[in-house]
């Protein structure tokens, strides 16, 4: 007996001791996690501060509005993966029971100009509704006595793949518009940093991480995914692959940027010979270009994504009168005022003066004026 309850008393040790480990490890691993995650949002993010409160009437509003944004939910949508809740109501920003936008269109009815805008966040809009580019455009085209109704399909995150399935499925559903317009540049460029990979939605690795997940613990997915994986491989790479030509790297991933958006453009041209719309698109601002910086803009600069940008950005043309292309990037090239909310979201004014470069563009070529 003596011996049995040595044998069990070690044994009892032993997996104490084994489950304390565990417990130990796992804690370490929880943490290691936690940090990691804080230094790739640091990666993809930046350093800076995440908003230019000077872009605003005051930080309370700035707050207020930001608060707004986070109430702000996704739901899930067939082929584009997510839509904006439905039906919500706030004091800056309201969505309809499609997940649109709120534009303010002071002049629709019957016999109005059908024109849709599709985009990402920035076509959505980090301002109220009366201030989106939409609105905006509906205001200017108004004014000018042109009768329109302006529909805002932009979407946060969306690039321009996913904006032209959209604007595939309101065709299968019989809304065909009389014209559209394409609002791209930041998210192209942004979802190919994050990918290293041109043509992707953002987030890719979140969906691999998620797939059949219900179906199976997928640990090994969670593992390879997570943010502790990510910093390894990277380091892995600079080690066995020594320091990256990151100049070479990003004109490569420009290159395909550009490419993938104009082979977009034949796709969406085909669209239009078949359905009868016409379609403009425009290339949007961002802060690292054609802009004397203000304090609060300098402040929001994201630094890590921004030799991408330099490097995509002059390889647009800046007009193809054929299929209705314009660069706009430099419209802020003799604005000394905030504009950028962050790196590339715009506050009322930014978004007036865009949607006023975009309609002189339009009705001028529309022969509106």
């Amino acid at each position: 007996m003596p011996r049995i309850r040595r044998i069990l008393r070690t044994t009892h040790n032993v997996i104490t001791f084994a489950l304390w480990n565990l417990f130990v490890i796992v804690i370490l691993l929880i943490v290691l996690e936690f940090f990691s995650g804080i230094f790739v949002n640091w990666y993809y993010y930046g350093s800076g501060a995440q908003i230019n409160y000077d872009a605003f009437s005051s930080k309370s509003v700035a707050n207020s509005y930001l608060d707004e944004v986070t109430s702000l939910q996704a739901i899930y949508s067939p082929y584009i993966e997510y839509l904006p809740e439905p039906n919500f109501t706030g004091n800056f920003m309201n969505t309809d029971e499609n997940s649109l936008r709120k534009t303010i269109n002071d002049c629709s009815g019957p016999g109005a100009i059908k024109i849709f805008v599709l985009g990402g966040s920035t076509a959505f809009g980090g301002v109220g509704d009366e201030n989106t580019i939409a609105s905006l455009m509906s205001k200017d085209l108004c004014d000018q006595g042109v009768r329109v109704e302006v529909t805002n399909f932009g979407v946060s995150g969306y690039e321009n793949t996913k904006e032209i399935v959209r604007l595939e499925l309101e065709l299968r559903n019989g809304n065909v518009p009389d014209y559209v317009i394409f609002y791209d540049g930041v998210n192209e460029v942004y979802s190919a940093f994050q990918n290293n990979e041109a043509g992707l939605p953002q987030n890719v690795a979140n969906r691999k991480a998620e797939f059949n997940k219900k179906d199976r613990l997928n640990l090994g997915g969670y593992i390879y995914y997570s943010d502790t994986m990510t910093i390894i491989r990277g380091i892995s790479k600079r080690i066995f692959k020594g320091k990256e030509d990151k100049s070479a790297e990003n004109e490569k991933l420009g290159d395909e940027i550009v490419n993938v958006y104009f082979e977009n453009l034949r796709i969406v041209k085909s669209l239009e010979k078949e359905y009868g719309f016409k379609t403009y698109f425009f290339w949007q601002p961002i802060i690292y270009l054609d802009k004397p910086l203000t304090d609060g803009e300098k402040s929001v600069i994201l630094e890590n994504v921004k030799p991408l940008y330099l490097e995509t950005y002059p390889k647009i043309p800046e007009i193809n009168e054929e299929i209705n292309f314009y660069d706009i990037s430099n419209v802020f090239s003799q604005e000394k005022r905030d504009v950028y909310i962050d790196f590339a979201h715009l506050n009322g004014l930014g978004n007036d003066i865009v949607a006023n470069k975009i309609v002189n563009i339009f009705s001028e070529k529309e022969k509106f004026k």
